[in-house]
C-alpha cells in the first residue's frame, strides 16, 4: 500500500468506528430513558461517519478515474468507455419489444 494514500483507509476506518454509537444510543435509550441522549449520539454517529468517510470515498474514485484512463487517451475514450452501455440498451429494447408482442426492435 501507497503510503501517501494510508490516512484515506485510516479515516474509513474512523469513520466505521463512529457507526458503533447507534447501538450505543439505543442502550442508552433502553436502559437510561434518555430519548434526547440517545437522539443526540445518532447524530453524532451520522454526522462524524460522514465527516470521516466522505473525503476518502471522493479521493478513492479520482485515484480510481486517474488510473483507469491512459496518459495517450484525451477524448477517443470516452465513446469506448460507454461501449457496453449501447450494447445494453440495444438488447433490452429487444427484450421490451418481445415482452409486448412488438414486430419491431
Amino acid at each position: 500500500m501507497d503510503h501517501a494514500r494510508r490516512p484515506l483507509f485510516w479515516s474509513v476506518f474512523v469513520g466505521g468506528i463512529f457507526t458503533l454509537l447507534i447501538p450505543a444510543a439505543a442502550h442508552v435509550k433502553l436502559h437510561l430513558h434518555s430519548t434526547w441522549g440517545s437522539m443526540l449520539l445518532v447524530y453524532i454517529a451520522a454526522f462524524l461517519f460522514f465527516l470521516f468517510s466522505t473525503p476518502p470515498k471522493i479521493g478513492f474514485a479520482t485515484l480510481l478515474q486517474v488510473r483507469s484512463v491512459p496518459s495517450t487517451c484525451v477524448g477517443v475514450c470516452v465513446g469506448r468507455d460507454f461501449e457496453w452501455l449501447r450494447v445494453w440498451m440495444k438488447r433490452l429494447r429487444y427484450v421490451i419489444a418481445v415482452a409486448i408482442g412488438s414486430t419491431d426492435p
